[in-house]
Parts: structure tokens; C-alpha cells; sequence
């Protein structure tokens, strides 16, 4: 057998192995996926031991909404944090900052990730350790080298394996260390955790929420940590969707639909489009939820808070429902706060500022994000509406009129309102990629510390404390 006929019996051997394993890949390769709820099992994490943790004060109910944007968005929400730890206040005799006081958190995209950071390690050990732990890491980088491995390149042959599935391991070996939900509601002096994702097939908000994963006759229990937060960052195109099996058919458990309101909030559009989102879970119709970016369906993360109370019937019902005011361990509270890190850009996209004719991807991208923008601004015109609606329930509702020094704070830290024009310039411009420069996380402290030194909110919050007994 002479050399060149060795060479090409060798190259067909060669390649005859490549797809062979390409395709034992196909068949094999299959990444985490939710089982369906066992008869009479327990959900644990369902937010009630957080809500009500003895650690922080039982009067005052913090809820924190972390935007999308990238590193950009992480770096600012985890900035804010650190502003908020820097003002102390005293209440009750107790001194404490709004950090060390949150009780849910919430989470999108880019925000997604400190927010799980926060509930994973508690706010001082969160403050101390997430630029160590994902700010000076080249996450992109990581990225780029791990979708490019060999072992990857293998497993990316599976039908079940995607870029979204990179993203959520390399995630997992970077923060997460394979925890679950589960695993959370064994941790004391942490805040509750909700990520949100958005339903591919439909548009609509998708949280990782016991609720929610009741519906699909699965558990939040068993939800790793990385899977919630990969499929609140798979930016479409760029990330594959992240896939949950519905199990709702023939589930042995009856799944709650999450609260129901009263007959006038019912009859709300809102209402009635997020009822019928749920609704679409049911039965067989859906064996599989695919799930892509949260920013696509709610970039503030507000409007999830919003359509929840809504649903409740108003914040009256909600904290009927939360059993609050019926034992001295579970009072009214006496000071609601709602922190939102707004780290969106406003200023339109590169297509805007040339007159040339978009390509197919600046066409696409325009397509995925363009609205992004517009949609915002109403979820935050929508917050605004529904505190003062809450504000006035909780003066004129009997249940709580004797609470009579009762508030809502809404204090929103924008990059977009920041009066520093130069520094408001600076800070848009940072890029939303998973890798940040020190420069650039120098530029968002400084924007946290000028957001909340602009905030009448936050002003409004530190002197009724001050104010009272």
C-alpha cells in the first residue's frame, strides 16, 4: 500500500470518526431540564421565609429591580448597592442602611446577575466580593474561548445544546457553583430572588418564580441558579433560547395560577392579558417553553412588580395575602421602599446617525432592541402611576388607615437623568458587553453616588426616618 492511498484511507477514517461522534453527540448530549413536580412534594422556595426574615426589620419592606445592559448593568446595580451601604439611618434605634434591608430583588438580563450574586450571598458578603467574582473577570472572553472549545464545538452538535447552554455553564463555573433556588431557602439574611426572562413564542414575561414553575407542574427547587440567569441574558441571535418542559397535562398536582384579584381589577386589559398568558401554560398546548432575553419583555424589571399587584387586586390584597398585619411578627409595614437601577441608554441606535441603508444584521438588531427604548419609558410611567394608586390605598383602605404614617418611596437611579452631561455622556457610551474596564466602573460609582444625590425620593425616605420616633 503506498503512502497516498495509507493518507486517504487514514482521512476517511478520520473524518468517518468525526461524524460518528458528531453524531453520538446529537443523541447524547443533553443539558439540565426541569422534572415534573412529585406527588405531594413541597415547594421551599417560595419567598415567604425571605420576605419575613427575622435578620432585618419586620417594618420596613425593601424591593430592588436591577435593568438589563450587560457588565454596564451589573457594575451600576452593584454601585448603587454600595451608595445605598455608605447611608446609614436609624430606625427604631436600630441603625441599618437600605442595602442591608432588602427583602426581594428582582433582576433582568445584565441586573440578572448581581441580583442573583445578592441573594446568593447576602448583601455584605455581596459588596465585598462581586468585583472579584464577576467585574474583573473577561466573562466575554471566557465566553468566546469556552463556545470555541473542542469539547463545546462536540457538544453544540446536540439539538438540545446551545450557545444559550454555554452561557449558563460558564456562568455556573464562574458565580453559581451548581446552586438552585432550593438551595437558597436554606440561607438566612438573604433577599428573595425573581429572574425574568421572556417567552420566545409569545412575547410575555417569564419569571422564575415557584408560581410560575407551578404552572408547569415543575419546581422552583430545582432550578439551577445559572439556568434562571442564562435565560434572562440570552440575547437573541447572539444566545440560543433556554428550554423548560411544561408537564402541565396529566400533572399530579393542581398548579396555582398565582393570586387572584378583585372583580374591578379583572376587569382590567392588563389584567386580563396577563391571566391569559398563564392560561396558555395549561394542558398540552405547550410541551415546551423556550425563553430568551428579559429585557425583551421588561428591561426595568418594574413592570413584573407592577402586573403581579395588579393581579393580587392591589397592595391592600397583597399584603392580606402575605398575612401581614395579623402577628407581631409580621406588621404593616410602616415604610415601603421601591429601588430601581435604570441602565438603559435612550439615545437610539448607530443606524439612527447614518444615512446609509441598514444591513441585514443593523435591520435584525433594530427589529429586536428598537423598542426596547420606547416600552421602557411606559413601564416607567406605569410605576409611577400604580405607587400613587398604592399610595392612596393604603391612606383610604380601613385594613390600613390606622397606619397613618405609611409610605411608598420610589426611588429610581437612571443613567438618563443624570444632570452631569459630561458624565451622562460617559457612562451611555459604556459598552453593555459581559467584560468592563475599571475606567468605566470608576465612571458608574460616581453615577451612583451623583443618582442618588439627585434623588428627592431617597431624600424624602432618610428624612422620614429621621422624623420618626
Amino acid at each position: 500500500m503506498n503512502d497516498r492511498m495509507l493518507l486517504r484511507r487514514c482521512a476517511l477514517f478520520v473524518a468517518t470518526l468525526c461524524i460518528a461522534l458528531g453524531t453520538a453527540g446529537c443523541a447524547s448530549t443533553r443539558p439540565w431540564s426541569n422534572a415534573a413536580l412529585a406527588v405531594q412534594e413541597t415547594v421551599q422556595y417560595d419567598g415567604l421565609a425571605q420576605l419575613f426574615d427575622s435578620s432585618r426589620l419586620p417594618d420596613v419592606l425593601v424591593v430592588a429591580n436591577f435593568s438589563g445592559g450587560g457588565s454596564r448593568a451589573a457594575s451600576f446595580a452593584h454601585a448603587v448597592l454600595s451608595e445605598l451601604d455608605a447611608a446609614p439611618f436609624v430606625w427604631r434605634g436600630q441603625e441599618t442602611t437600605l442595602t442591608r434591608e432588602i427583602d426581594m430583588v428582582t433582576g433582568v438580563s445584565g441586573g440578572s446577575v448581581t441580583a442573583a450574586h445578592l441573594a446568593l450571598h447576602g448583601a455584605r458578603e455581596h459588596l465585598r466580593r462581586f468585583p472579584a467574582d464577576f467585574l474583573d473577570v473577561d466573562f466575554q472572553g471566557r465566553l468566546v474561548s469556552a463556545a470555541l472549545s473542542p469539547r463545546n464545538l462536540y457538544r453544540l452538535s446536540s439539538p438540545w445544546y446551545g450557545r444559550g447552554h454555554v452561557l449558563a455553564d460558564e456562568l455556573d463555573d464562574t458565580l453559581f457553583k451548581a446552586t438552585t433556588f432550593g438551595q437558597l431557602s436554606q440561607l438566612k439574611g438573604r433577599p428573595y430572588l425573581i429572574i425574568g426572562a421572556t417567552d420566545l413564542s409569545t412575547g410575555a414575561e417569564f419569571n422564575f418564580t415557584s408560581d410560575r414553575l407551578a404552572l408547569l407542574c415543575s419546581s422552583i427547587d430545582h432550578v439551577p441558579l445559572a439556568i434562571a440567569v442564562a435565560s434572562s441574558s440570552a440575547v437573541p441571535v447572539l444566545f440560543s433560547p433556554l428550554t423548560l418542559q411544561n408537564h402541565s397535562e396529566g400533572c399530579a398536582q393542581r398548579p396555582r395560577t398565582g393570586p387572584g384579584g378583585s372583580a374591578a381589577e379583572a376587569d382590567s386589559a392588563r389584567v386580563r392579558l396577563v391571566k391569559g398568558e398563564f392560561e396558555s401554560m395549561a394542558g398540552g398546548r405547550r410541551p415546551f417553553i423556550h425563553l430568551v432575553d428579559g429585557g425583551l419583555s421588561d428591561n426595568l424589571g418594574t413592570r413584573r412588580l407592577t402586573d403581579y399587584v395588579a393581579k393580587a387586586g392591589g397592595v391592600g390584597a397583597v399584603m392580606s395575602m402575605l398575612g401581614l398585619g395579623q402577628s407581631p411578627s409580621t406588621p404593616v409595614p410602616r415604610r415601603i421602599v421601591l429601588i430601581s437601577v435604570n441602565s438603559e441608554s435612550n439615545d437610539g441606535l448607530p443606524i439612527d446617525r447614518s444615512g446609509a441603508v441598514p444591513g441585514m444584521a443593523d435591520a435584525l438588531g433594530a427589529m429586536i432592541f428598537g423598542g426596547l427604548g420606547r416600552f421602557s419609558k411606559e413601564t416607567s410611567l406605569v410605576l409611577s402611576d400604580a405607587v400613587e394608586q398604592w399610595r392612596k390605598e393604603l391612606r383610604s383602605d380601613p385594613r390600613w388607615a390606622a397606619e397613618s404614617q405609611a409610605d411608598i418611596f420610589s426611588i429610581e437611579i437612571k443613567l438618563t437623568d443624570l444632570d452631569d452631561s459630561t458624565l451622562r455622556t460617559q457612562v451611555l457610551e459604556i459598552p453593555t458587553a459581559f467584560r468592563i474596564s475599571e475606567e468605566a466602573r470608576s465612571l458608574l460609582r460616581l453615577a451612583a453616588r451623583r443618582g442618588l444625590d439627585q434623588s428627592a425620593e431617597f431624600r424624602r425616605f432618610l428624612n422620614s426616618v429621621q422624623a420618626t420616633p
